[in-house]
């Protein structure tokens, strides 16, 4: 499945991104309520004109679309993300932190770098 259409889940600044799953998944588009996501192998997120990451999920995670509130998400090691016009940058996680996308409840996400 992919999200053809963009939502907000990104670096600082908020900008669109398109997410496409190689394992099975349930997936909601922006303006769509909460979606549950569970990968069963890598996957890989791109930035509009960005390089893509891949990702692998430990367990199952819930992701939402646009106009929802920040959540915050938890990982097991560096990850590479970016977004249009913006330098990439490597993020290590030993707590939980904030990534901003646009009214649902807060969650973990754990997760960790395949590259």
């Amino acid at each position: 499945m992919t999200c053809t259409r963009p939502f907000n889940m990104t670096c600082p600044g908020d900008r669109p991104f398109y997410m496409t799953c190689t394992g099975p998944f349930n997936m909601k588009c922006p303006g769509d309520r909460p979606f549950y996501m569970t990968c069963t192998g890598p996957f890989y997120l791109t930035c509009p004109g960005d390089r893509p990451f891949y990702m692998t999920c430990t367990r199952p995670f819930n992701m939402t679309c646009p106009g929802d509130r920040p959540f915050y998400m938890t990982c097991t090691g560096p990850f590479y993300l970016t977004c249009p016009g913006d330098r990439p940058f490597y993020m290590t996680c030993t707590r939980p932190f904030n990534m901003i996308c646009p009214g649902d409840r807060p969650f973990l996400h754990d997760m960790h770098n395949t590259l």
